[in-house]
């Protein structure tokens, strides 16, 4: 029997809000039980039936309540008064018009429990990894861990007490690992025995802890102070224009004032000030959380010095340690041209000198004091500033300190909001948008190479420019009024050619160079030389007019020094006899062709290129083809130089013995392979012959046993690229002059004489190999197995992740090696140590320093302001040029977006050139991440590539026109924290279903590794698909983690997985077995573990910002726009920047 004179305020005594809903039901609940309500509330006691029913006359039937239902509703209602009475305005709007409890109590639940698979998975991350903090006492970490658990059980989803023993153990960190320890051996304890043993434990830690200690437990985190001894604080500054600094920080206790007493804090009536109207109040949580807490500043136990009345507004002068405050908590993120808003310091500090200007001497013994009481030296200051778009922030009177690591930025001093920054942490970051600068180096120069920089101007020109001080021209005044070099009769290289076909004034177009080139190789002719280290800027006259008649005179050159080539013209020799002058060539001329009495550029020929279509400037070198055969080779005096010199180095190294032929021999041929090396900017570098052996002639078992070599794979070349950058260190590039011939070979293997170099003496004899030589199966074998056991003796040892990557620690500093084949890539942490090992491989090897990284296995590096710029135009030009697609349309995306092409179409009638077009760009991708979908997709059709499919392939191609020139960019400014996108595109495929697999790895802020292909199986659920995809993801974060604890470099935190998939992302923590999980392979569950052992963090990221997604399904171009950014896509870096 319900109670009308119930007192519910005994009951119930909060009021509900969206934050305390779980409290505020157990409350409402247990009134409801108290009154024997609960039916009502869970819909357990409906309503009985309203009416009577009367059989007999239904004409006469008067509907009539039943007493039961008066009874039922009278109860409803009453307790539906006292869940309305116990709600807040914001509360009860929800429930205006609502008429039963259950109705009343549903709503609510919908409103604040939030039953839903966002708010589980977030409570049970928020379980999985709690820790706790080292200040924070057991008492606080039981109630916030009871929380998280009380707040899963609102929501229907209570956590087991086995579960919760296991959680909470977890949860202690390494203060507590005896006691976890202890706990986790059977017999378990309950939840309930936890708790009681966990309180006991920390009482008797308390009581046998130093009372001092505790308090200072929990004194704020502040970074550093500055303190300066001086002798008074009269002024703010000594009569040296010497600086003096006070304190203006809170979170310090204030110093204590000259009395007997030194344990009792007094507060001076102006320090005093009561609570402002408006002030924030404790809330009841706060209360109970900081129940037993003493204040650092007034000294009164209930509160702690971050919310206390009493802290005074202005800063406190302090006579004895003038400080310079800057409360700051250290985050690696945050790169070191990045300044920290900081509320506690007096001063901005920094720890870089290249960022101030103007630097002075700080007198005394200034020094910054960190939390530990070390002193930091003062070694000066300076002036800054920061500049953002609009806005040039200066920064006066900045302390130098070096060892101090971030830059920090006194709001004391700033005063007003004037500058805006990103929120990083519990930090406040404000960043500095980069300049460009012109390179010192170019600014410098003799009158002859500025002359030819700048297209050719005047002398009057240059003295122009070098009066305003924008050249630097050391040589003007002594320069003679004759030829200039520029129109020297001597032959020179051809880099530009004028263009006698087409109406324009631009002369580094290179479709207009090759139009003029020489096909012959030895023919060479006097043209206008231009220094490639600037572009043109200077433009040169229209050779024609629309008024003109089809002749060009070229008045302005001097015919007596210039030689234009024709194709008609028969070939002359370069000698240093002078040319005869040239006469004027005819040009067709469109009879239809506009003469207006309006002139305009387009008329003239000016047109304005579109980068868009511009592609790099190479030099129209003389270089010669590759020759066929060893008859055209021999006959050429390059090839045959070059064929002479590998000769030379074989007989070096006593590659072979010749022997002579026997029957039972089984002898192998060999030949001659011609390869003419380029360098990055397209000219000649050098002629290469190599002698090759004719390996696929050799048996298994009898010439070759173990063949296989392992290379450095791509995802650690671009992870070392990036640790040396961070670090500052540099990178040097090696090659091994034939790198093969330094192999030992353990079998017995006969070669025929090099055709066209037999041994005139012994020509019926064989070559038995004793080194290992190219085109033999066990050649890489024997090379890795020779090299390597080189390095181990030194020192080195092979990393288990990559056997490619050699790793050496030693008291001097470290070294790291990079083997591709011949091609060595080596940084270390001191340039002495690296310079010593080079000499050292150098007296071992055959081999070439190449200096700093700038061209590795046709990749393209270039140095950039803030890093190193990854391209390789030169390769995609060169695809461009073997598909014959040098002058298509370029495409803004490699594929159309929502387009699935299936098998069904007309096959090729020959696939090799689809497959070699595929096979090319597969190699591009190694810096051109976003056509890895593409690419992939495209290699599915390798064994029966169709019509469509090469249309396909061709838009690529267009796609790589339009972005020749984009690559990958490294940062120097990032930390080294490991973290990953993962995504799938489920049952994508149309003809199988199966799903893609897309991930991406980062350190830092660097594109490291990345991945784009079609599961081995068929998914049942997006869910199974976005798993499976995480577990690949998962593994190629933990060969990651491997290579960087071999490297010794330690990761601030976990490595970070997102995934845009919820259902996924539970299946990493919950162990639950359903009907869409049950089937999936034992091993893809690793990512649990990694995630229960702490080695793994995933968290929910949403689709739009799912980095991963382009490696999943084609995009539009507003989408690939905006992941290009994010996957460190950049157009290749010009010389002007």
């Amino acid at each position: 029997m319900t109670s009308l004179s119930l007192n519910v305020s005994n009951f119930i005594t909060l009021k509900l809000s969206p934050t305390n809903y779980p409290l505020w039901r157990e409350q409402a609940l247990a009134l409801a039980e108290s009154q024997d309500l609960v039916g009502h509330l869970t819909n357990e006691d409906p309503a009985p039936n309203q009416y009577t029913t009367n059989t007999k006359n239904l004409e006469q039937f008067v509907p009539k309540l039943t007493d039961e239902f008066v009874a039922w509703r009278k109860a409803d209602r009453l307790l539906r008064g006292w869940i309305i009475g116990t709600l807040s305005e914001e509360a009860l709007g929800l429930v205006v018009g609502i008429d039963t409890a259950h109705a009343v109590w549903d709503a609510l639940k919908d409103a604040y429990a939030e039953d839903s698979q966002e708010r589980e998975f977030t409570i049970r991350q928020q379980i999985t990894y709690l820790r706790k903090e080292e200040d924070q006492t057991i008492g606080d970490h039981i109630r916030i861990f009871k929380g998280l658990c009380d707040n899963l059980a609102a929501i229907g989803k209570p956590v087991p007490d086995k579960e919760k023993v296991f959680y909470l153990l977890t949860s202690l960190g390494p203060d507590y690992e005896t006691f976890t320890t202890t706990m986790l051996k059977p017999p378990r304890p309950s939840y309930s025995e936890l708790i009681s043993q966990l309180q006991s434990l920390d009482q008797r830690r308390n009581w046998f802890s130093n009372r001092a200690k505790l308090q200072n437990s929990f004194a704020p985190q502040i970074a550093f102070y500055g303190q300066q001894q001086r002798s008074h604080q009269s002024s703010s500054r000594n009569r040296d224009n010497s600086h003096n600094f006070t304190s203006t920080g809170r979170g310090f206790q204030a110093q204590q004032p000259s009395s007997k007493n030194k344990n009792q804090h007094t507060v001076t009536s102006q320090q005093r000030r009561p609570p402002p109207p408006g002030e924030r109040r404790m809330t009841p949580a706060e209360r109970d959380l900081y129940r037993n807490e003493k204040c650092q500043y007034c000294g009164t136990v209930g509160h702690i010095a971050k919310i206390c009345w009493w802290v005074p507004k202005k800063p406190t002068q302090v006579d004895d340690i003038p400080q310079a405050l800057a409360a700051l908590t250290l985050d690696n993120t945050i790169a070191e041209t990045e300044w920290i808003s900081d509320t506690g310091a007096s001063n901005h500090m920094t720890g870089t000198a290249s960022m101030l200007s103007n630097i002075r001497q700080s007198s005394g013994t200034d020094s910054v004091l960190i939390g530990d009481g070390s002193p930091l030296p003062i070694h000066g200051i300076g002036d800054s500033f920061i500049k953002q778009k609009n806005i040039t922030l200066p920064l006066h009177d900045v302390l130098l300190v070096p060892d101090l690591t971030k830059n920090l930025l006194s709001e004391r001093e700033t005063g007003e909001p004037i500058i805006t920054g990103r929120r990083k942490g519990d930090l406040y970051v404000l960043s500095s948008f980069p300049e460009l600068y012109f390179s010192n180096r170019f600014k410098s120069g003799s009158a002859d190479i500025w002359h030819q920089r700048l297209g050719h101007p005047q002398t009057l020109a240059l003295q122009l420019l070098k009066n305003k001080g924008l050249i630097d021209v050391v040589d003007l005044i002594a320069r003679t009024s004759t030829s200039p070099p520029c129109l020297s009769p001597l032959p020179t290289n051809l880099v530009h050619s004028l263009a006698l076909q087409h109406p324009t004034s631009i002369i580094d177009q290179q479709e207009q160079a090759a139009q003029t080139e020489p096909e012959h190789p030895h023919h060479s002719s006097h043209h206008l030389r231009i220094e490639n280290e600037f572009e043109p800027v200077t433009p040169t006259p229209p050779i024609n007019q629309p008024e003109q008649s089809s002749v060009i005179e070229l008045e302005q050159l001097d015919h007596s020094s210039h030689h234009i080539h024709t194709e008609n013209e028969p070939e002359t020799p370069t000698s240093n006899q002078q040319p005869e002058p040239i006469s004027p060539i005819p040009v067709q001329q469109p009879h239809d062709l506009p003469r207006h009495s309006m002139v305009t550029r387009s008329k003239h020929g000016i047109v304005k290129p579109n980068p868009k279509y511009a592609l790099i400037t190479m030099p129209c070198a003389d270089i010669p083809r590759n020759p066929h055969n060893i008859r055209s080779a021999l006959a050429h005096p390059g090839w045959k130089a070059a064929m002479d010199e590998e000769i030379e180095a074989l007989h070096k190294n006593q590659t072979w013995e010749l022997v002579p032929r026997t029957p039972n021999l089984h002898v192998i041929g060999s030949k001659w392979v011609f390869k003419s090396k380029i360098k990055p900017d397209g000219s000649l570098d050098r002629l290469k012959a190599r002698l090759v052996a004719k390996g696929y002639h050799q048996v298994d078992g009898v010439d070759y046993i173990e063949t296989f070599s392992p290379v450095i794979k791509p995802g650690t070349i671009r992870l070392i690229i990036t640790i040396a950058l961070v670090k500052k260190w540099s990178i040097r590039q090696l090659d091994v002059k034939n790198a093969f011939l330094h192999g030992v070979l353990s079998e017995n293997i006969y070669m025929e004489q090099p055709p066209g170099m037999a041994d005139p003496q012994f020509p019926n004899h064989v070559c038995k190999l004793q080194k290992a030589l190219y085109g033999l199966k066990q050649a890489p074998r024997a090379w890795f197995d020779r090299f390597s056991s080189f390095l181990i003796n030194y020192g080195f040892f092979c990393s288990l992740a990559d056997p490619s990557l050699f790793i050496l620690h030693s008291d001097v500093g470290s070294l790291i090696l990079l083997l591709y084949v011949d091609d060595i890539l080596l940084t270390g942490s001191t340039a002495t140590l690296v310079a010593e090992f080079i000499q050292l491989l150098q007296s071992e090897f055959s081999m070439k320093d190449l200096g700093p990284l700038h061209h590795f296995l046709g990749i393209e590096i270039l140095p950039t302001i803030d890093g190193l710029h990854l391209s390789q135009t030169h390769y995609a030009i060169t695809i461009l040029e073997r598909a014959n697609m040098m002058d298509c349309k370029p495409m803004s995306t490699p594929l159309e977006a929502k387009t699935k092409i299936g098998s069904n179409d007309t096959l090729l009638d020959d696939p090799s050139h689809y497959r070699g077009l595929v096979g090319a760009l597969q190699y591009l991708t190694l810096t051109r991440p976003d056509l890895s979908y593409s690419v992939n997709y495209v290699s599915q059709f390798m064994h029966s590539p169709t019509i469509m499919h090469l249309k396909m392939v061709r838009r690529i191609l267009r796609y790589v026109k339009g972005t020749i020139d984009v690559g990958l960019h490294f940062t120097s400014n990032t930390t080294l924290d490991l973290f990953a996108f993962s995504d799938a595109d489920w049952a994508g495929c149309p003809t199988t279903r199966r799903s893609t697999t897309g991930y991406c790895t980062f350190l830092g802020g660097n594109l490291i590794s990345w991945c784009a292909k079609k599961q081995h199986t068929v998914s049942r659920s997006s869910t199974e698909a976005e798993y499976r995809a995480m577990a690949n993801t998962t593994a190629e974060l933990t060969w990651l983690t491997f290579i960087l604890k071999d490297l010794r470099i330690p990761l601030s935190s976990p490595p970070i997985l997102y995934c845009d998939n919820i259902s996924a992302l539970h299946m990493t923590i919950n162990p639950v077995f359903h009907a869409r999980s049950k089937h999936i392979e034992l091993d893809y569950h690793f990512v649990r573990e990694r995630v229960s052992l702490g080695l793994l963090v995933t968290n929910y990221i949403p689709t739009n910002h799912q980095v991963a997604d382009l490696f999943t399904k084609p995009v539009s171009k507003a989408i690939l726009m905006h992941f290009q950014a994010k996957l460190c896509l950049q157009p290749r870096p010009r010389l002007r920047e």
